[in-house]
């Protein structure tokens, strides 16, 4: 499934948008990483997704997170990465896995 929200991510940000298509694009971001959702880094770590947001000079999109247990601290990575599929200890596993509410 990352690897189909990869491909998805990749599409749309290859042109410019307006106003509306930039809505319309959050709102497809934010059905793939919903604010509010926790999840499951491969190493562990369990976060709550705040807001999905466009870098300023890229428009990429940013999934702004913070820990679970300090919720006062946030952190931001391109949802291309938060989205990736990476290779540890000889497993291909989601970089985030989104965990049941």
């Amino acid at each position: 499934m990352a690897d189909a929200k990869r491909l998805w991510y990749d599409g749309v940000m290859q042109s410019n948008k307006n106003t509306q298509q930039l809505r319309e694009l959050l709102a497809e971001a934010t059905a793939l990483v919903p604010v509010g959702s926790r999840w499951r880094h491969y190493k562990g770590g369990e976060y709550l997704v705040t807001a999905v947001a466009f870098d300023e000079e890229s428009l990429n999109f940013e999934v702004i997170y913070s820990p679970i247990d300090a919720p006062d601290i946030h952190f931001a990575r391109w949802m291309s990465i938060w989205l990736e599929t990476v290779r540890w200890q000889n497993v291909s596993l989601p970089r985030f896995k989104q965990m049941a509410d």
